[in-house]
């Protein structure tokens, strides 16, 4: 018996494939930096770059990328709605975590 959605989970699905495509793409974009030469572009372009280690740079890009599949995987294949949001919500804070620590 297929029962309704509402407007609400409709809404909380639509910003996890969001934020999953965010989190992907930004972490694609950092394991592109593997590369010497985009590493080397990067460090010119974007401020802290230099003050990271390429391989940790690589590493967080592969867990941000691997983590936005992750949010995303379920919509796609209809897991249970509460897993995924916990998986949500746990990248949100670890973000804004990172975010904090990187103002300080």
């Amino acid at each position: 018996m297929h029962q309704p959605r509402s407007v609400t989970h409709i809404t909380l699905w639509i910003f996890q494939v969001l934020w999953g495509l965010f989190f992907s793409l930004n972490g694609l974009g950092k394991v592109f930096w593997f590369n010497s030469a985009l590493w080397n572009q990067a460090r010119q372009e974007v401020p802290w770059a230099s003050a990271v280690p390429q391989t940790l740079l690589v590493l967080v890009g592969t867990c941000e990328f691997l983590g936005g599949i992750g949010l995303i995987l379920p919509a796609m294949t209809r897991v249970n709605f509460a897993v995924s949001s916990c998986k949500f919500w746990r990248l949100f804070l670890s973000g804004a975590a990172a975010v904090l620590a990187w103002r300080r």
